[in-house]
């Protein structure tokens, strides 16, 4: 199974760069391609992958903050290791599916309870949808009456994005705020999956998922007992490693000579993530760049050259947080630690 599995991300990736080679090769000609890669500044390049590799350091941060609640201290290494693994398997996970729980288990390896971890998952989860959902708006309001850019082309995915990220939102606060009524409803699909034979050993589901919800809860309390100031904190530490993760492509266009302010493309950015987060592919391939295209060839009164952005855009963003992660788990692994009981 698992070499099934590598197998498939191997032909998805390769697939990918394919399609993104053959987008700049038909979309822009060897001649642009050439002219570009000539004038281009390498320091933009290098700034850019510099921003997201920062984004991640902030990121640590933010977990660092939530999980060291009720006297539970990890040191920042440990954080740090925690958020690269998220974010590898992210990368390699259809709809970044795998890139929590791996994190909550990396954090169980430093003694952080199962409970914690979920928790900090969850707000860190919620946190995301709010902020690219406040930045989609804010570029679909200026778009729709501050410019003379139509949104048609890109106006059905990103309202459809909206839906689902405002679905997930609900769930979210939901789960936090309305426990009982969420585990009732959560209980109630559990049995429903076993009666369609769906999902085997449905009461035994039910049973693990009370457990599991039972130690979110009580960290949750325990995170409102010691004030939302740290919540806050966390919130703010997310927002700016957003900033910092959103912000890399205003180097590559400069890099490649494209006109756009750091705010458009933070904005862009944004309504990209909302675009391409359901595209059940690792990494969102293939819906991540055709996201960024619709986006930013409306944003942009001369869009020649995009397609090649895109592919630096992708090495920064998928590529690139592959080979680190892969790399940050080689030299941070460590031996299991017995998680610390609250």
């Amino acid at each position: 199974m698992n070499t099934y599995k590598n197998t498939l991300n191997i032909f998805i990736f390769t697939l990918s760069a394919a399609v993104m080679m053959l987008a700049v090769y038909f979309v822009d000609g060897p001649k642009t391609i050439f002219h570009t890669l000539k004038e281009a500044d390498f320091l933009y390049l290098t700034l850019a992958l510099s921003f997201v590799f920062i984004s991640w350091i902030i990121e640590s941060f933010a977990l660092k903050e939530l999980v060291n609640v009720k006297g539970l201290r990890i040191p920042f290494k440990e954080s740090f290791h925690s958020t690269m693994t998220g974010i590898l398997f992210n990368q390699l996970t259809p709809l970044s599916s795998g890139g929590q729980p791996m994190e909550i288990y990396q954090l169980t390896q430093y003694g952080i309870p199962i409970g914690i971890g979920s928790s900090a998952m969850m707000m860190l989860l919620l946190l995301y949808h709010i902020f690219a959902l406040a930045g989609g708006i804010a570029v679909f309001i200026y778009l729709y009456f501050y410019s003379d850019i139509s949104t048609k082309t890109m106006g059905p995915f990103l309202w459809f994005g909206f839906f689902l990220n405002f679905a997930v939102t609900f769930v979210l606060v939901a789960v936090i705020y309305s426990p009982q009524a969420t585990n009732k409803r959560l209980e109630k699909f559990i049995r429903f999956l076993g009666k369609m034979h769906i999902l085997k050993n449905s009461e035994k589901n039910v049973e693990k998922l009370e457990n599991e919800l039972a130690a979110f809860y009580d960290s949750f309390h325990f995170m409102r007992q010691e004030g939302f100031g740290r919540v806050f904190r966390a919130g703010g530490y997310y927002l700016l490693s957003l900033i910092f993760l959103f912000g890399a492509p205003y180097f590559i266009f400069s890099a490649l000579g494209q006109k756009i302010s750091f705010i458009m493309v933070l904005l862009g950015i944004a309504c990209v993530s909302i675009i391409s987060s359901y595209v059940p592919l690792p990494g969102a391939s293939l819906g991540a760049e055709g996201g960024f295209y619709l986006v930013f060839s409306s944003l942009l009164p001369e869009s020649a050259g995009l397609a090649l952005v895109i592919i630096f855009w992708r090495i920064c963003t998928f590529y690139f947080p592959i080979i680190m992660g892969n790399l940050v788990r080689i030299f941070l692994e460590k031996k299991k630690t017995s998680p610390k009981d609250l």
